[in-house]
């Protein structure tokens, strides 16, 4: 179960579900990053692509390793975890449904390994066991759009 779960922030980490530029404005006073001063009304924004290549996964942030999860001490562990919490956001904006999200990730990972999957031969789709290998219906009028 420890390497589901490091399977799971190891996925996320290398493919985070924000894509975007999580940016906020500065307050009218300024405010002061790590020592520099930044002028009101400024967009400070970062990237969870960029922020989950950072140095603190390592010299290999850009290798999918969920052992890295397993075999750092505890400290380094939390570290990570910190950074990697990121990809749900922060702050008032942070996804409000992030620990719904682990709970499905979790059940999903753990359901689709448990059932044997077989390919459907005329559609090179997966099944699942005991559903029956049915050719693709032929399209319709309604499955096609009307412009």
């Amino acid at each position: 179960m420890q390497y589901l779960q490091a399977c799971i922030l190891e996925g996320l980490r290398i493919h985070p579900p924000l894509a975007q530029l999580r940016d906020r404005v500065t307050p009218p006073e300024g405010d002061y990053i790590h020592g520099y001063r930044i002028p009101p009304g400024t967009s400070i924004g970062f990237n969870s692509w960029g922020t989950q290549r950072d140095a603190v996964y390592g010299d290999d942030p850009n290798v999918f390793r969920p052992e890295r999860w397993l075999e750092n001490d505890e400290i380094k562990v939390q570290s990570m975890r910190r950074t990697c919490d990121l990809v749900f956001g922060c702050g008032p904006t942070k996804c409000l449904g992030s620990n719904i999200a682990a709970m499905v990730l979790n059940k999903v990972i753990f359901e689709s390994a448990a059932q044997p999957i077989k390919t459907n031969r005329q559609t090179a789709l997966p099944t699942r066991q005991g559903s029956k290998d049915v050719a693709p219906a032929a399209p319709t009028n309604t499955d096609v759009a009307h412009g």
